[in-house]
């Protein structure tokens, strides 16, 4: 079966080999969630770690989109991203979302990559929870306007 649950709380993790650095460790679409990624880095995340199946979308364009979204998690939150996925494309992401390697659809292989992650917090990941607010009041006024321009 599926389950199309996440984690309620954003965890970061410490490693110490082969040096001490802090990861957000997301699964499979835990990663299309911005909130979720923003609260990792405020947690002290260095980088991002992404594990997925994307063997259930086929050869469609859902496996690839599923990587963009790793590539706009590194760019919003200024982190590199390891991905790994069966079957999908596995690969490194660099804080400013260049794609340093990534493998092809059903490829079978080892990837190694050093990452650098810039040690300041991306302005999305301090004011996240405002810029949704903000988006969302704006929705709300100009679809307001919008009803009462047809009303009228």
């Amino acid at each position: 079966g599926y389950s199309f649950t996440r984690d309620k709380e954003a965890r970061v993790f410490t490693i110490n080999k082969p040096k001490k650095s802090t990861i957000g460790v997301l699964v499979c679409f835990e990663s299309i969630f911005p909130d979720f990624t923003s609260e990792m880095q405020r947690k002290g995340a260095e980088f991002f770690i992404i594990i997925t199946n994307d063997d259930w979308w086929g050869n469609t364009a859902g496996y690839q989109q599923h990587f963009a979204y790793a590539r706009l998690q590194a760019i919003s939150n200024r982190r590199p991203v390891a991905r790994a996925a069966n079957t999908g494309i596995s690969g490194f992401i660099d804080a400013w979302g260049q794609v340093l390697q990534k493998s092809t659809y059903q490829e079978k292989t080892t990837l190694t990559q050093k990452l650098y992650s810039p040690l300041y917090q991306s302005f999305f990941s301090q004011y996240e929870v405002l810029i949704r607010w903000f988006i969302i009041i704006i929705a709300v006024v100009f679809f307001s306007l919008g009803t009462l321009y047809t009303i009228l």
